[in-house]
């Protein structure tokens, strides 16, 4: 695991000469052999790529050299071996994250560089644990799935009037797999398409939750695969819910798999299957009924927060901690402001980290809605002729809970963003782009939420030596408040977005169990005056006799002097 300075308690250069102090005391006693000189075929291979190319293999032809093995050698059935030295033979602090670089890199090259090896190295999974790709299924379940992720981003209005003209999206496919259509009509389907007219109210789902939505479909249906069950007899997503026993026998294998246990996995399959059976194929009651039944024992609970969470934001309310992540923003502001002239691209970087920092210490918004942020519709300013934002609108349809967005901008957060505005943003927004944090690889485009998410950690761990994913400044913004204000759950609902009352309670009632307890105490000793000690009071201890006396106070006559 990578420690920062900042957690380590140390300084940067220092950190560095304790991690090179400890790698040359594990080679001198064999426990490392991450840098065996590169054989001539290995240098012959890397020698016509970048510096950045040759970085991302630089491992593997260091690993294949020690074990002398050749280019042309690497393939899946040697890249477990590969992890496995990562893991157990060097300091690499993420092994599974830089074998999966390695990975895409080698492939990479084999497409695009002439001379490459062309062998593929293939995923390497557990295939009791793995979930298979969505082209490994037939073509009747990749285009049921397809339906079924557009079905979750309609309205209750386009799901009823799709159904009334038979659209298979609307209604689901027919129990052979077939699609349905209004000339001919299955049994099942004509009663699919009477129940669907009656459906209730529904908010479509966003593009990325009904994309999640439909990747949860497909590891359902992996599941079903480990167990036994043909991959050719999963045709379409009814399969997986009906037969009845289909459903029983994926959420029992992941009851299974998680020691008798709930899990994430097991929440968001159960959640989905829950909503094929009673919303897209409209499956009897009972059979509803059965799997909700089904799903609890796999379904994670939550009744506070995670114990990830309290334990990430206990770290970061430390004294220390707090008071130097409120003025990470304005050191990281500065930083690139002095390597403007330098280091243009690393000064646009740690302005945007700035940037989005402030904004999720002052206005925590969920992530969707802060990468989105667009400066004309958004960023609302009283006086047009001036750059300065006042209020923070975002559109009901734009967000979680289908409630608008209006807050005002504090001023500590409008000074950080002039400062990128007008400075720094203009270095890589392409002409046209109106995004507050542009990127994503596209002109018109927004950053990406993995972007945003690594730069805001990545800045707060190097700063403060804590991690915070964007999502648990929310947790932070919510605990900091009822710390100072307890009971209030009502203003933090109203501030976080929350649609109701319960969601707000049930992440932080459990984080006010110490300020309860202390008011408690309060009153328990409120008015209750201390007992007095027992015995002669102690006498005070007298002056030294050379101790200087205030004016006009009598003291004793030194022998052989009258008064």
């Amino acid at each position: 695991m990578a420690v920062s300075p900042a957690e380590a308690g140390t300084g940067k250069d220092r950190l560095a000469n304790i991690r090179s102090a400890l790698r040359f005391v594990l080679r001198r006693l064999d426990r490392l052999d991450d840098n065996a000189p590169l054989t001539p075929e290995w240098q012959g291979l890397l020698g016509p790529l970048d510096y950045r190319q040759r970085a991302a293999v630089t491992a593997l032809a260091h690993y294949c050299s020690a074990k002398g093995m050749l280019p042309i050698q690497v393939g899946t059935e040697m890249f477990a071996g590969f992890i496995d030295w990562l893991v157990q033979r060097t300091l690499t602090a993420n092994p599974a994250k830089l074998a999966g670089a390695t990975r895409r890199a080698w492939n990479r090259f084999a497409a695009t560089v002439p001379g490459w090896p062309s062998q593929v190295i293939e995923s390497a999974r557990d295939p009791r644990q793995g979930i298979l790709p969505l082209d490994a299924f037939p073509q009747s379940f990749r285009d049921d799935v397809a339906a079924f992720e557009a079905w979750l981003q309609q309205s209750s209005f386009e799901r009823k009037r799709t159904a009334a003209a038979g659209d298979t999206a609307a209604v689901g496919p027919a129990p052979n797999g077939t699609a349905t259509t209004a000339s001919a009509p299955t049994p099942a389907a004509s009663e699919t398409r009477g129940r669907a007219l009656t459906t209730t109210s529904w908010k479509p789902l966003r593009a990325s939750s009904a994309a999640n939505r439909a990747a949860h479909a497909r590891w359902a249906a992996s599941v079903l695969v480990t167990t036994g069950v043909p991959i050719e007899q999963i045709t379409c997503v009814r399969d997986l819910v009906q037969p009845l026993a289909n459903a029983e026998i994926i959420l029992m294998e992941l009851y299974r798999r998680a020691d008798n246990g709930p899990s994430a996995r097991g929440t968001h399959i159960a959640d989905v299957l829950r909503i094929i059976a009673r919303h897209f194929i409209h499956a009897p009651p009972d059979d509803v009924a059965r799997i909700a039944e089904l799903g609890k024992p796999v379904r994670l609970q939550y009744a506070g927060l995670t114990q990830k969470n309290e334990t990430a934001i206990a770290r970061a309310l430390r004294p220390g901690a707090d008071l130097k992540l409120r003025e990470l923003p304005d050191v990281l502001m500065r930083a690139a402001r002095q390597q403007l002239q330098v280091a243009p691209r690393r000064a646009v970087s740690l302005a945007l980290r700035a940037a989005a920092l402030v904004f999720l210490l002052y206005r925590p918004l969920r992530l969707a809605n802060i990468i989105g942020l667009h400066l004309d519709r958004h960023l609302q300013r009283d006086d047009p002729r001036r750059p300065d934002v006042h209020r923070l609108q975002i559109q009901a349809a734009e967000t979680k809970t289908n409630h608008p967005i209006t807050l005002p901008v504090p001023p500590a957060v409008n000074r950080l963003l002039q400062h990128w505005i007008t400075v720094f943003r203009p270095l890589i927004a392409p002409p046209g782009n109106r995004y507050l944090f542009p990127g994503g690889g596209k002109p018109d485009g927004h950053i990406t939420p993995q972007g945003f998410r690594d730069a805001v950690r990545t800045a707060v761990h190097q700063g403060i030596g804590v991690k915070l994913t964007p999502h648990q400044y929310r947790h932070l913004a919510g605990k900091r408040y009822l710390a100072a204000h307890p009971g209030e759950y009502e203003t933090v609902r109203q501030f976080l977005g929350h649609k109701r009352l319960e969601t707000t309670i049930n992440h932080y009632i459990g984080t006010q169990a110490e300020e309860s307890a202390a008011r408690f105490d309060e009153v328990v000793t409120g008015g209750i005056a201390p007992k007095p000690k027992r015995g002669r009071p102690r006498k005070q201890p007298s002056k030294p006799s050379g101790a200087p006396r205030k004016p006009g106070t009598p003291g004793k006559t030194p022998p052989g002097k009258a008064r």
